[in-house]
């Protein structure tokens, strides 16, 4: 598994990181702008990120507009279903409107902050991304 954490707080990025270290490589991105392009240059470069963990309040970019970024690139280069990455959307709002926009916008997943290991790792089995 390979994971891109799209998160500006550190303490944040670093839990996220610590959760994630023992399942595969993790890069980070503190705003949404950065985030965008290391997605690109992922698959570009025939290594894309099978995982994305974004907050929803970015710098450059909110969590909203780099999810619908993310899912219309792998829209134009034909990377549909399972082909594209799986995405984590964290958020400390819980309004109803923000957990629907997020899946309106096609994330796989939300979880609300703070986050918790055991919440991410069985959605990551879920999603078929590490082994019960």
């Amino acid at each position: 598994m390979k994971a891109l954490i799209a998160e500006d707080d550190f303490i944040n990025r670093r839990v996220m990181q610590l959760f994630l270290a023992g399942y595969g490589k993790c890069d980070v991105a503190d705003n949404g702008r950065s985030a965008l392009n290391m997605y690109r240059d992922a698959h570009t470069n025939r290594k894309p990120y099978t995982l994305v963990c974004l907050d929803g309040s970015l710098p450059e970019m909110d969590g909203q507009s780099l999810l619908q970024e993310i899912r219309r690139y792998e829209k134009e280069h034909a990377m549909l279903g399972r082909e594209g990455a799986r995405i984590m959307f964290i958020s400390s709002d819980t309004r109803k409107e923000v957990i629907l926009a997020a899946f309106r916008n096609q994330c796989d997943g939300f979880m609300l902050k703070p986050f918790r290991k055991r919440e991410l790792i069985h959605f990551l089995q879920e999603q078929g991304l590490v082994e019960e």
